[in-house]
């Protein structure tokens, strides 16, 4: 191998690995606070955040206790008078604690000899004792627990999250929330496993409001962690809820958009690092909100709205000059009336005079100026926002 072939290869090599480093997977952990007594039921925080990061991220983290203590919820909402036990058969182990069953319940064969032996009870006559005994134990709470679920899942957004829950990028953390305790005594395990994951390099983690001053309450415990990585993706995800469709957006539409654009969220998590490196603001000071909006009415949003206007262009003209290309009888004639009622779009095609002398070819060259631009297009940076607010309902970007 020569000494030119000897460089091209390693440069190849070089190129592969930078790409492949820019595609490894992204997991975000999203840190929603509990919210206060007086707050009453809050699921504002969980749905901004988890629509958010599943916009931005390749995997989904979400330690909220709200969450969790829906998780345990759900199961009773379709418990009756008469249906107790088999209801209660089915359910997993967080959610039998709701009733009292000892946390020595867990998975395996202990669990299977448990819903057995339910089972079983259940198809006993309705006066046998020990039946009787056990639903006079469990149907009073099970009752109640399912009035505190029908309560819960009637606020607006919690099948929403539910939804982003069962979808297999996402997952619930697990660790070890007891729906029992003060509220404080929630916070602060909250605070402790915030800060864990903090310290986990292998994390990038999303915070609320709350969840931000509770970490610039311990500066110590964040030496650990990547501040140029987290201030891209504290960026990346707030550029994303910038975006006008973005609030109304429900979570089907959020997830349909992440499935159709997958191949875009690489390349814009590429293209947030300069945008991020002029943030003066670190991921989680309070400065940090309003240096995004200036960031996003000063830059992103002109931005977004001259690739809209470049967008709309290229499509038209891509269908002008494929329609010319594809047709094979008045082509000089269909190509002048093109340019005579396209108006702005005529610099994509070739001048009047020249289609007298070109012929076909001049319908050719149409369609290749019309396919390169759109390419151009889709090699901007801020495409992939570009892409999610059409998606998603393609209003309120204007100029």
């Amino acid at each position: 191998m020569g000494k030119a072939a000897k460089k091209r290869s390693q440069q190849q090599r070089r190129n592969q690995a930078a790409h492949a480093a820019s595609n490894i997977e992204t997991t975000l952990t999203v840190c929603a606070t509990p919210p206060r007594d007086e707050d009453g039921p809050r699921l504002e925080n969980e749905l901004q955040l988890v629509k958010s990061a599943l916009l931005y991220g390749d995997r989904v983290e979400l330690l909220s206790p709200a969450s969790s203590f829906a998780r345990t919820l759900k199961p009773f909402l379709t418990v009756t008078e008469e249906n107790v036990l088999e209801q209660v058969s089915h359910m997993p182990p967080e959610s039998l604690r709701r009733l009292g069953v000892g946390t020595d319940v867990g998975p395996g064969i202990e669990l299977r000899k448990f819903r057995r032996k339910l089972r079983e009870l259940d198809r006993l006559d309705e006066n046998d004792p020990c039946r009787i005994e056990l639903l006079d134990q469990w149907r009073p709470t099970a009752l109640s627990m399912r009035v505190t679920a029908d309560d819960y899942f009637t606020q607006r957004g919690s099948y929403e999250l539910e939804a982003a829950l069962d979808h297999h990028d996402v997952e619930l953390l697990d660790v070890g929330f007891d729906m029992d305790d003060d509220v404080s005594v929630l916070i602060e395990t909250f605070r402790i496993n915030m800060l864990a994951a903090l310290e986990d390099p292998r994390r990038t983690v999303l915070l609320d409001p709350m969840g931000s001053e509770m970490a610039r309450l311990q500066p110590g415990r964040l030496a650990a962690y990547n501040e140029a990585h987290t201030k891209r993706t504290a960026a990346g995800a707030g550029l994303i809820q910038r975006l006008p469709t973005f609030p109304r957006a429900p979570m089907e539409d959020i997830l349909e958009a992440r499935d159709e654009l997958a191949d875009g969220r690489i390349g814009y998590r590429r293209a947030l690092k300069q945008l991020a490196d002029g943030l003066h603001s670190a991921p989680f000071e309070e400065s940090l909100p309003a240096e995004l909006d200036e960031l996003w009415y000063d830059t992103v949003e002109p931005a977004l709205v001259e690739l809209r206007k470049r967008a709309t262009v290229t499509r038209v003209a891509y269908a002008a000059g494929k329609d010319l290309v594809n047709s094979s009888a008045g082509l000089i004639g269909a190509l002048a009336v093109t340019l005579t009622t396209i108006g702005s779009l005529t610099a994509l095609f070739p001048s009047t005079a020249a289609v007298t002398a070109g012929g076909v070819n001049v319908a050719y060259a149409g369609a290749r100026a019309a396919l390169r631009t759109r390419s151009e297009v889709r090699e901007y940076d801020l495409v992939y926002l570009h892409d999610l607010n059409r998606s998603l309902g393609d209003f309120g970007l204007t100029g």
